[in-house]
């Protein structure tokens, strides 16, 4: 009897010193989000698009039909040994980093009744370069990645609003990610 009263005694202590590490469902995921580095011909702010994706991130998490708030925070690092030691420093539990890049597109051909021709796009062009953003979400403090992408500017995105076009986009991928990691709670 004794020992049944020990062994509940044990369980419940664990069981509390297990409960009191778990985060409530409704603290929001600190997220970190580092400034984008700019590889492409677009002509961007990187400090900028970070306050933009931070903004973009808090917007759609903070409303009141969100069940998981996101708080999303810029760090002033871009590479990612600098950027995850902000990160740590700022408390947050996830990392977001990310790049503007240019890409080619080549179409591949129509058939028509004089052979095999080039597709032409919208601008005339049988060959488009376009703009991305390659991202990592990652866990800080561990070699977790929870996603990572590349995000293309969608089609008839031009240059003024390619940037903000992939900055929506990948805030709902980088949501998406945060979220889906966290354990359910019951």
């Amino acid at each position: 009897m004794h020992k049944l009263s020990l062994l509940g005694v044990l369980l419940v202590g664990c069981s509390a010193l297990a409960q009191s590490d778990a985060k409530p469902a409704d603290t929001p995921i600190p997220v970190c989000i580092a400034i984008p580095i700019n590889r492409s011909v677009l002509n961007v702010d990187p400090s900028i698009e970070r306050d933009r994706l931070v903004r973009e991130i808090n917007l759609n998490t903070h409303n009141k039909k969100a069940k998981v708030k996101v708080n999303a925070i810029a760090v002033e690092s871009a590479r990612q040994g600098d950027a995850e030691a902000d990160a740590r420093d700022k408390d947050c539990t996830h990392l977001v980093l990310w790049e503007f890049k240019d890409m080619d597109t080549y179409s591949a051909g129509t058939m028509g009744p004089t052979g095999i021709g080039p597709v032409i796009n919208q601008r005339g062009q049988t060959n488009a370069r376009t703009t991305g953003v390659n991202y990592r979400v990652l866990r800080v403090g561990s070699t977790t990645q929870l996603d990572d992408g590349t995000l293309a500017a969608p089609l008839g995105s031009d240059e003024s609003s390619a940037d903000l076009d992939m900055v929506r986009q990948l805030s709902l991928r980088v949501v998406h990610a945060v979220v889906q990691e966290r354990p359910k709670v019951q």
